[in-house]
C-alpha cells in the first residue's frame, strides 16, 4: 500500500476585506497552470473565468497581456484586474507565462481592491 504524504497541487488560501466585504483568495499551481480564484464569500460562486497570458511584443516594445474570457461575462473591467494580477506575478523569472482567473465579485469590481488584492497575493506566492 502507497501513501502519498504531500499534495500534488501547492495551494495557499486567504481573505481580504475592503468596504465592508469580505473576498476569499486561493492561489493553487499545478505544475503547468496557475490558477487563481477571488470570490466574494456572500456570492460563493468562481464567477468569471479568464485566461491572461504575457506576450512579448519584441525587444524594444516591452511586455503586454492577452485576457480571454474562457466563462462568464466578457466585461473589460473585470480585463484590468486579470491584466494587474499578470503584471504583478507573471515576471520573467517566473516559468509560467500564463494563468487562470476566477473572479466572483457580485457587482461591479472596485479598482480600490487591487492593491490589497496584489499584496494578498505577495503572501499567497505559489508560482515562483
Amino acid at each position: 500500500m502507497a501513501t502519498i504524504s504531500e499534495s500534488l497541487v501547492n495551494s495557499k488560501q486567504g481573505t481580504i476585506e475592503q468596504n465592508g466585504k469580505t473576498y476569499d483568495v486561493v492561489c493553487s499551481n499545478y505544475g503547468n497552470r496557475i490558477m487563481i480564484l477571488i470570490s466574494d464569500i456572500d456570492l460563493q460562486k468562481m464567477g468569471t473565468m479568464l485566461l491572461v497570458r504575457r506576450e512579448s511584443k519584441g525587444p524594444d516594445s516591452g511586455v503586454s497581456f492577452n485576457v480571454t474570457t474562457l466563462l462568464g461575462k466578457n466585461d473589460p473591467e473585470i480585463h484590468v484586474f486579470g491584466r494587474a494580477i499578470g503584471g504583478h506575478i507573471l515576471v520573467p523569472e517566473i516559468q509560467n507565462q500564463s494563468f487562470v482567473l476566477g473572479l466572483g465579485i457580485q457587482h461591479d469590481p472596485d479598482p480600490s481592491l487591487i492593491p490589497i488584492l496584489l499584496e494578498t497575493l505577495d503572501q499567497l506566492n505559489v508560482w515562483c
